[in-house]
């Protein structure tokens, strides 16, 4: 490794330690390909930071107007006594901005443009001097592409910054897993198993089919949907898994030519080039994945939809029919407890957040609040020591401890006793 261009040992995936140079120089005596004590991973090109930018307007506070209507005196030390040659006071507007920064003109990802550049250590110290980021920068998103050999898969990993109005900024990190199944030794299992399902979804729909045209009711409708929805899910997973094609992985090679085809580093295109290209890539990792993730929720919901069924079934046998039976008798009440539990839940949350959210990073928002207060009604209570909480939590505590520990979750309990 080194710390730039012109050493002797450079990883293979990292030419110049990532960072093209602006003057050619000597090739490295041989590369790096095994480090000791490491994981076997490729770090495929450089890293790249890419934020989202609002238009600058004019605060309409009457306060803010004042002061960038301010007069210098020029009994001040410059810069004081100097006129402005803009406002110092500025409010971010609701479109984002479209025009070029600092000599990057923005891309288009997701209907939103972007400014991008690649996150080299060589390029820190200009982007603070020149202050790329700065108050109407509205999101940041750092993108890396990571190849596991042993597994054939390609993770794309991102780091989400969400910059607030009221310049609080919050972070969340995603990482992206593609593998091609059908590279894997598990391709064979899954397509046998994949027939097998077929095989027998299409046979209870004939079944289910009969029921519902001699006893038609609800169950026997709900039956016929869920079978359905067997049917055409294992269809379209088996169709897209062995007539597709792999398009993620075949893109890797491509992006890594690009990288190290660049024979003019001075060029704007052939930079801008090969941005497009790694951004390209990103989307079409992005959007693979997010069709595995939709496929998987749709599975996650035919899996729920299986155990309800399951459920309908224990009414067959009276040793297990307790929970079928304690969720018809009592569906009506619980339904109606439900209605006064939620109002009461989402109130207690919302007054968190809007009481003591700011000094609280588990209430700073509403979803949080929401998932906090989850926590504690199943005993994770987020209280820290006793001298930082304020009169006013610790009441909030003790009123939502008595509301909905003692008073609702009894309740619940009460009316399936009964």
């Amino acid at each position: 490794g080194g710390d730039g261009c012109g050493v002797n040992i450079v990883d293979i995936f990292n030419p110049c330690a990532g960072a093209f140079c602006t003057v050619p120089e000597e090739p490295p005596l041989f590369y790096n390909r095994y480090k000791p004590f490491t994981s076997v991973t490729a770090v495929l090109g450089q890293p790249m930071i890419c934020q989202t930018r609002r238009k600058r307007r004019e605060c309409p506070s009457p306060f803010s107007q004042s002061y960038n209507r301010q007069e210098p005196n020029k009994l001040y030390k410059a810069p004081l006594n100097a006129p402005k040659n803009s406002s110092i006071l500025g409010c971010k507007d609701e479109e984002l901005d479209d025009s070029p920064h600092l000599g990057y003109a923005p891309m288009v990802h997701n209907g939103k443009p972007v400014y991008c550049i690649f996150l080299v250590k060589e390029l820190l110290d200009r982007m603070k001097e020149y202050e790329w980021l700065d108050d109407l920068t509205d999101s940041v998103d750092v993108y890396t592409l990571i190849y596991t050999p042993d597994v054939d898969t390609l993770t794309l990993v991102q780091v989400n910054f969400e910059f607030s109005p009221t310049g609080r900024i919050t972070s969340r990190d995603r990482q992206f897993s593609y593998t091609s199944i059908q590279a894997s030794d598990r391709w064979v299992s899954w397509l046998v198993l994949t027939i097998i399902f077929l095989i027998l979804s299409a046979a209870r729909m004939l079944q289910v089919t009969k029921w519902w045209w001699t006893m038609p009711s609800l169950v026997t409708r709900f039956d016929l949907f869920q079978t359905l929805a067997f049917i055409a899910f294992s269809t379209y997973s088996l169709s897209r898994r062995s007539l597709g094609v792999d398009a993620v992985l075949s893109n890797i090679m491509p992006l890594i030519n690009c990288f190290l085809g660049v024979d003019d580093t001075s060029s704007a295109n052939a930079i801008n080039f090969t941005i497009n290209t790694y951004f390209d890539t990103l989307n079409m990792v992005m959007g693979q994945v997010t069709l595995e993730e939709a496929m998987k929720l749709i599975a996650y919901f035919l899996i729920l939809m299986s155990l309800v069924r399951l459920i309908g079934y224990m009414a067959v046998h009276p040793k297990i029919s307790i929970i079928a039976k304690t969720i018809t008798n009592g569906l009506d009440d619980v339904f109606h407890f439900m209605l006064v539990f939620v109002s009461i839940f989402v109130t207690m949350a919302w007054l968190a957040h809007w009481s003591f959210g700011m000094d609280k990073e588990p209430f700073s928002s509403m979803p949080t609040a929401l998932n906090t207060c989850f926590q504690m009604l199943i005993g994770e209570y987020p209280w820290g020591p006793e001298h930082t909480e304020g009169l006013v939590q610790k009441v909030w505590l003790v009123v939502y401890t008595f509301l909905i520990y003692f008073v609702t979750i009894n309740v619940l309990l009460a009316i399936i006793v009964e």
